[in-house]
C-alpha cells in the first residue's frame, strides 16, 4: 500500500526494514551460505559493478540496493526458527490485508463523489494504467493464499470469511482486465497441481481439504479461459474500429514482442556488461521502430536483466530463480500430511504464477511484489544444509556497512532525477532560470540519458535566448529519442 501512494516512501521503508531484520539475524547466529545465497552474491557483485558502465547511474544505484535489501531479507526469513508462524501470522496476513485495501481503493476511484489522491507516478498497485489495473500482481498471491485459508479451516465462521473473500479476489482480477495474469494463475495451478496430482493419486493420499484446491483450481480454470476467450472474440471481432481500451484489447495493439525485440538489440550492443539496472526506457525510446513504440520496462524481467546486466548477469540471475523455485518445490513433502501442507501449497502455486507471469509483464519492478516472491521462497525452502561459505562476524559487519552506505548516499545525497526536473521545472517556471540550471546540472550528472532533461535544458535555453545552447540540447533530445522527437525536429529546422 504505501509504495503505491509514495514509491519514495515505499523504498525507504523496505531499506529500513531489510536493515533491521538483517542486525538482528547477523547478532548472534552463524550464517551459512549453500548454492543459493552464493549465487545471491555472484548476483550482487555484478549487479554492482554494473553501475559503472550504467546510462543512468542513479537508478541503476538505487536498484543495486533495492536488491541487497532483498537479499537481507532473504537471509533473514530462510534463518528463521519457526517458518510456520511466520506464514500464518505475517505472509498470508500481509497478502490478505494488503490486496483488500488496495482493491477497495481500486474500486472508489471508480466512484466520481469520492476523491482519492491519485500519485504522480504510474508504478502503483492500484491505479488503472497502461490498459489494465496493476492490482493483479497482488492478486496472484491473495487468491490461492485464500483459496488455502479455506481449504485449511475447520471452523464454519472461517470457512465463511475466506469463501466471500475468495468470491471477492476473483472477481477484482478478472475487473482489472489483466489476461496474462489471468493465464498465469491457470497455467501456475494446472502444472503444480497435476505434478503433485498424480504423486497423491499413486500413493493414495488425495484427501478431502486437497481435494478442495483441485476443484478450486478447476472451476477458476473454466472461468478464467471463457473470460480469455470472450475478451479475444470482443478485442479483434466485435470492435469496430478496433479500441484499446477497458474489456477490449486488440493484438494489433499489443507492443510486447517489439520491447523484446529493444532487449535483444541492447544485449547484442552491449553484451557483457549491459546498460545498467533500470534503464530500459533508455534504450527503448533510442530503438523503436515507430513513435510511442517504448516502455519503461521489457515486460519480461528475465529478458530485461540480460538486457541492462550483460549475459553473465542475466544467467546467473535466472539460476537464482529456478534455484528458487525447485528448491521450494523439493521441500513442499506434499505427500507426508498433505493436510498440513495446503497453505503451503497455495504459496507456492502463488509464487510459480508470479515466476511466470514476470516472463510477459513487469511485476516484478513493484517493491512489494518482488520481497513476496523472496519471502514466500525463504518461507518453504529448508536451511542451509551443506554450506559453501561460512560468513564469520567480519564480513557480517561489512555488509552491514556497504549497505548503510549506500542506503545514506542514495536517501541523504542523491535526489531521484524524476523530482529534480520537477523541481527545475517550477523553478523555471518562476523565471530562476540560473537556479533551475543547477538543479538540472546535478540531476544531468546522474541521469545522463534522461530525454526529459534535455527537453527541460531546451526549454530554459529558449527562454534565455541562446540558441547554440538549445540547438546543442535539441540534437541530444533527439539523438535520445528520434521517434518522438518530430516537434523539436521541426523547431530546430527553422531557427538552424
Amino acid at each position: 500500500v504505501i509504495e503505491s501512494f509514495n514509491r519514495e516512501a515505499g523504498l525507504i521503508f523496505l531499506l529500513a526494514g531489510s536493515l533491521f531484520l538483517i542486525v538482528d539475524v547477523f547478532r548472534g547466529k552463524k550464517i551459512r551460505f549453500d548454492a543459493i545465497e552464493t549465487t545471491w552474491l555472484i548476483l550482487l557483485v555484478i549487479f554492482a559493478f554494473s553501475i559503472l558502465y550504467s546510462l543512468s547511474f542513479i537508478r541503476s544505484f538505487t536498484e543495486t540496493l533495492r536488491y541487497l535489501a532483498y537479499f537481507f531479507i532473504f537471509i533473514s526469513f530462510r534463518n528463521s526458527d519457526d517458518k510456520k508462524r511466520l506464514i500464518s501470522d505475517f505472509l498470508v496476513p500481509f497478502v490478505i490485508v494488503n490486496s483488500f485495501i488496495l482493491s477497495v481503493v481500486a474500486l472508489l476511484t471508480f466512484i466520481p463523489l469520492i476523491k482519492i489522491p491519485m500519485p504522480l507516478n504510474t508504478l502503483n498497485l492500484y491505479y488503472p494504467s497502461f490498459g489494465h489495473n496493476r492490482l493483479s500482481d497482488m492478486l496472484i498471491f491473495a487468491v490461492p493464499m485464500t483459496v488455502g485459508l479455506y481449504a485449511f479451516a475447520s471452523h464454519k465462521n472461517f470457512k465463511i470469511i475466506y469463501f466471500l473473500l475468495l468470491i471477492f479476489f476473483t472477481v477484482i482480477l478478472f475487473l482489472t482486465f489483466s489476461r496474462g495474469a489471468v493465464l498465469a494463475l491457470i497455467l501456475s495451478s494446472c502444472l503444480v497441481l497435476l505434478k503433485i496430482g498424480n504423486k497423491l493419486v499413486n500413493a493414495g493420499k488425495l484427501s478431502g481439504k486437497i481435494n478442495i484446491i483441485f476443484k478450486s483450481a478447476v472451476i477458476f480454470g473454466v472461468i478464467a479461459i471463457f473470460y480469455l476467450v470472450v475478451n479475444f472474440i470482443n478485442s479483434n471481432f466485435l470492435m469496430n474500429p478496433p479500441q484499446y481500451k477497458g474489456f477490449s484489447k486488440p493484438a494489433m495493439f499489443e507492443l510486447r514482442l517489439e520491447y523484446w525485440r529493444q532487449a535483444v538489440e541492447s544485449i547484442k550492443k552491449y553484451p557483457f556488461f549491459g546498460t545498467g539496472l533500470d534503464t530500459f526506457r533508455y534504450v527503448s525510446k533510442k530503438t523503436q521502430l515507430r513513435p510511442s513504440a517504448w516502455s519503461f520496462y521489457t515486460h519480461n524481467q528475465y529478458l530485461e536483466i540480460f538486457s541492462e546486466t550483460g549475459f553473465m548477469g542475466g544467467l546467473i540471475f535466472s539460476l537464482l530463480i529456478i534455484l528458487l523455485v525447485l528448491n521450494a518445490y523439493a521441500n513442499l513433502h506434499i505427500d507426508i500430511d498433505s493436510d498440513k501442507k495446503i497453505l503451503n501449497l497455495s504459496i507456492f502455486i502463488a509464487l510459480t504464477a508470479s515466476a511466470l507471469h514476470s516472463i510477459i509483464d513487469y511485476d516484478w519492478q513493484f517493491l512489494s511484489v518482488f520481497m513476496l516472491f523472496f519471502i514466500c521462497c525463504n518461507l518453504l525452502i529448508s536451511k542451509p544444509l551443506n554450506p559453501l561459505l561460512n560468513l564469520t562476524k567480519r564480513y557480517k559487519t561489512l555488509l552491514i556497512m556497504i549497505f548503510l552506505a549506500m542506503g545514506i548516499v542514495r536517501i541523504g545525497l542523491l535526489s531521484d532525477s524524476d523530482r529534480m526536473i520537477a523541481k527545475a521545472e517550477n523553478l523555471s517556471d518562476n523565471g530562476n532560470y540560473d537556479l533551475a540550471l543547477t538543479v538540472l546540472n546535478k540531476a544531468y550528472l546522474f541521469d545522463p540519458n534522461n530525454n526529459e532533461i534535455h527537453k527541460e535544458y531546451v526549454w530554459i535555453y529558449e527562454q534565455k535566448n541562446d540558441p547554440e545552447k538549445r540547438h546543442y540540447w535539441i540534437q541530444k533530445a533527439i539523438e535520445a529519442d528520434s521517434q518522438d522527437s518530430d516537434s523539436l525536429k521541426i523547431k530546430d529546422l527553422i531557427i538552424h
